[in-house]
């Protein structure tokens, strides 16, 4: 025979498996809005579950909600957590976008890794984290790791276009 503490315990996880399949289903109905769930967040930041829990217990960590021990974002918050505020209201204006319920959202994300940036560049691990330390591509690290959207290398290009970046040697 279960104790109280037990019963209650068990509606407990009940009640938050119902919560989320309900918050589940009714993201899904919205089909303009793309959530991602843990699985398409360990591809996006190209890491395993363990680095998966290291970012999110960072201190960068993207705005994630926590259903149970799974956590979900949006799409756009992902879009706005790579290339940051400042560039979330010229966005506006330059993007195509969709409208639901008031809310703008925009195209798919792609995200570029430490190691696209290092092919794409023609440099070495060393030569790269030269560069990055530099701060003028707007890249964000965690850890090791390091991520930039492609619309926003796009961007940085148009910023430094005619500009020279000297790396120490």
């Amino acid at each position: 025979m279960m104790t109280e503490k037990e019963i209650i315990e068990e509606l407990k996880e009940q009640w938050k498996e119902e919560v989320k399949l309900e918050l589940l289903a009714g993201l899904k109905n919205l089909k303009s809005i793309k959530v991602l769930g843990r699985a398409e967040l360990m591809k996006l930041f190209n890491c395993d579950r363990f680095k998966m829990n290291e970012i999110m217990s960072s201190e960068d960590k993207p705005p994630v909600v926590y259903i149970g021990r799974d956590y979900y974002i949006t799409e756009q918050q992902m879009i706005e957590y790579f290339e940051g505020e400042e560039n979330k209201k010229r966005r506006k204006n330059k993007v195509s976008k969709t409208q639901v319920m008031g809310n703008e959202f925009y195209s798919d994300l792609r995200v570029l890794y430490k190691k696209d940036l290092m092919k794409m560049f023609n440099m070495g691990r060393t030569k790269f984290l030269e560069f990055i330390k530099t701060e003028t591509i707007p890249v964000k690290v965690i850890g090791q790791e390091c991520y930039i959207t492609e619309k926003k290398l796009q961007e940085w290009f148009y910023n430094v276009a005619d500009t020279r970046i000297v790396l120490s040697k």
